[in-house]
């Protein structure tokens, strides 16, 4: 049983010529590639992580701010009766 012309243009459509896989990465780029990205993601992991700690620095010196301003506001409310009393 002989390939006619007919069934070796069916199996050119079928099968990847060597001009079409060029268009693929090769394993050695796909692997650059990888670690770029794992490079992109180490630093975007330690950017969220140095984030969080501001954040929670941030908020601590919030919560010692608002405590320092309702101690000031009680202060204040005191002397204002003091004041307006006299």
């Amino acid at each position: 049983m002989a390939l006619t012309q007919k069934d070796i243009k069916n199996l050119a459509e079928i099968f990847a010529t060597k001009d079409d896989l060029e268009r693929f990465v090769t394993k050695e780029e796909f692997n650059r590639r990888f670690d770029e990205l794992i490079g992109h993601i180490d630093w975007l992991t330690k950017a969220f992580k140095d984030m969080k700690e501001e954040l929670t620095i941030r908020f601590g010196q919030y919560r010692r701010h608002e405590a320092q301003l309702e101690d000031h506001e009680k202060r204040i409310q005191i002397l204002e009766s003091k004041v307006l009393v006299s």
